[in-house]
């Protein structure tokens, strides 16, 4: 609690619009790791409304019994669609269901759908960018393949005009820090994709996996983790 308060102070504001819960412990009820904490937090005024990080679907029907839940945040991106299959339990499904926001982060594939990075050399030879190193998405032995991965992808974005940063405006929330990135996103807006063009896009990455993980394998033990009933 305290740490929170200070980080409010910090960035001087009055309250966070949502309080995301993340770092679930498969030992502990779901309340413990994440709803009690938040609720607190709303109750004091320092969060509007609660969100969770990455939860299954049993976690979630579980939290919402206890609080209200208004979003969760996942990695969402053409070459990341766990929250719509049985890795997540159908995560994508349920929160539809149950009216839950999805907030998406890496929508681009951690930079590599934006073409920016065309082989292992596009890293700093310092090794400060970790992907270079621990990302095996990146890594010299699977990048050749990926990069080859998204030079086919960006014929779907240049059929309409835009480009294939832009393209994932199409699939998730863009984020950006130049303003050369928000006309870019901007611009996909008007573009429209038909039943057949999204059926299209959609078979190309069901049959076109991304070669290893996407992050540090220990991650893989933190995704979509489920918690211990009550």
């Amino acid at each position: 609690m305290a740490s929170n308060h200070g980080l409010l102070i910090l960035i001087k504001v009055l309250g966070l619009d949502v309080g995301i819960a993340d770092g679930f412990a498969p030992r502990c009820p779901v309340h413990y790791d994440a709803i009690i904490f938040v609720s607190n937090c709303s109750l004091e005024g320092k969060i509007k409304r609660i969100g969770l990080c990455k939860v299954p679907s049993t976690a979630l029907r579980r939290a919402v019994k206890i609080a209200p839940v208004a979003a969760v945040q996942v990695e969402y991106s053409p070459f990341v669609r766990e929250i719509e299959n049985s890795a997540s339990q159908n995560l994508l499904a349920t929160c539809r269901k149950l009216g839950i926001a999805i907030v998406c982060y890496c929508p681009l594939g951690r930079c590599l759908l934006t073409g920016n990075i065309t082989s292992h050399d596009s890293f700093a030879a310092d090794g400060t960018d970790l992907r270079s190193t621990h990302f095996p998405w990146f890594t010299e032995e699977k990048i050749a393949a990926n990069v080859a991965l998204v030079e086919r992808f960006k014929g779907f974005a240049e059929k309409k005009g835009v480009s294939v940063g832009g393209r994932g405006f199409f699939f998730s929330i863009p984020g950006m820090w130049k303003v050369k990135y928000l006309e870019d996103n901007w611009g996909g807006k008007d573009v429209v994709l038909g039943k057949e063009e999204v059926a299209e896009i959609r078979m190309f990455v069901e049959e076109n996996e991304v070669n290893g993980y996407r992050s540090v394998e220990m991650a893989k033990s933190f995704a979509y983790v489920d918690t211990r009933e009550e």
